[in-house]
């Protein structure tokens, strides 16, 4: 159906559509499918026929104004969580190296032996690929280095592995989380 089809379409259902070179815009720009999530709440069953219709007053810019705020809630809650990520990243270092130095990551006895064995090979193979020429090679690269190679999941398995249950309290307790390690 063309954009026009589609606002003749949803001023049938009762939808108010006073800017239509606007609302073409968007349903071009975001597309139908994707703006008919952010306008199911103002659906009402039709009076006549197995239709759904718009409930009264419903106004494309009530819908368009939904859509906003949802991208502007998901963009700042990917800001935050990006926030948390780093500082998480940050963190585990940091407590990893109070505990073993700057290359605690080689260190097997800061983390339990089976999955140790398995992250590690995982990890010199992320930082391999993403390491600049200027970088330190494997050997000499510093925990804080390697963590920044480290996808957030791999971050969440390396935490999980540090066998000094005081080390996990430390960092946990830096985001006032009470976990019983």
């Amino acid at each position: 159906m063309s954009i026009s089809g589609q606002l003749n379409y949803l001023a049938r259902l009762g939808m108010a559509i006073p800017d239509r070179e606007q609302a073409a815009h968007n349903l071009r720009h975001i597309g139908h499918h994707r703006l008919s999530g952010y306008w199911q709440p103002f659906r009402v069953q039709s009076a006549v026929g197995d239709d759904l219709a718009f409930r009264e007053g419903t106004n494309f810019s009530d819908v368009i104004e939904r859509y906003n705020f949802d991208v502007y809630l998901r963009s700042s809650l990917a800001e935050a969580l990006g926030q948390i990520e780093v500082s998480a990243r940050a963190m585990w270092a940091s407590q990893l190296a109070v505990r073993g130095g700057a290359l605690a990551h080689l260190n097997p006895n800061l983390f339990t032996e089976r999955e140790y064995g398995k992250n590690l090979p995982e990890l010199e193979q992320n930082y391999q690929r993403i390491a600049d020429r200027g970088s330190p090679d494997w050997n000499n690269a510093t925990i804080w280095e390697v963590t920044e190679a480290m996808s957030f999941g791999q971050l969440s398995k390396w935490y999980g592995t540090i066998s000094d249950r005081q080390t996990r309290s430390s960092i946990a307790k830096y985001y006032d989380i009470n976990l019983r390690c």
